[in-house]
């Protein structure tokens, strides 16, 4: 009985060692996966950098973004007064050209019987039938105030 007590410790004994060894390998197991995590703590450290980098680039860009659409707002302005500016020249162009041309028929005419081309007042409207001669004849016969208060129209 005692052989078969001392059996049954040695094998007992075994299986604790057995047991130990299972134990130690997977506590070695863990010490590799802690370094593991050593490892990945580091890579995320890592990319946290990255992305505050990133963060700090994004801001400069918004930054850059939001100074750019200033800039665009003051050229919209800008662009808004030189087509108020080109509508009002044009409207100037068309008036001095209506003028000249008046001018220009006016200038021609020799004979007092020969009807005048009104010419546009600065507004580019057209005075009055009876605020101007309707001949040559008629302007030539104008007295000196007369002529002072149509050159004034």
């Amino acid at each position: 009985m005692e052989l078969f007590a001392l059996q049954g410790a040695l094998k007992t004994n075994r299986l604790l060692d057995e047991m130990w060894q299972g134990f130690a390998i997977r506590i070695g197991g863990l010490d590799l996966n802690e370094h593991r995590l050593d490892g990945i703590d580091d890579h995320f450290g890592e990319v946290g950098q990255r992305l505050a980098g990133i963060d700090g680039r994004l801001d400069v860009t918004g930054q850059r973004l939001d100074e750019t659409d200033q800039q665009l707002d003051n050229v919209s302005l800008a662009l808004e007064g030189m087509d108020e500016w080109i509508d009002d020249m044009q409207t100037r162009i068309a008036i001095d050209n209506r003028i000249a041309h008046a001018r220009t028929l006016n200038s021609c005419i020799t004979q007092d019987r020969a009807e005048l081309t009104s010419i546009p007042l600065e507004d580019g409207q057209i005075p009055d039938a009876n605020q101007v001669p309707a001949t040559f004849g008629q302007l030539r016969m104008m007295s000196r105030p007369e002529l002072t208060r149509l050159i004034r129209l």
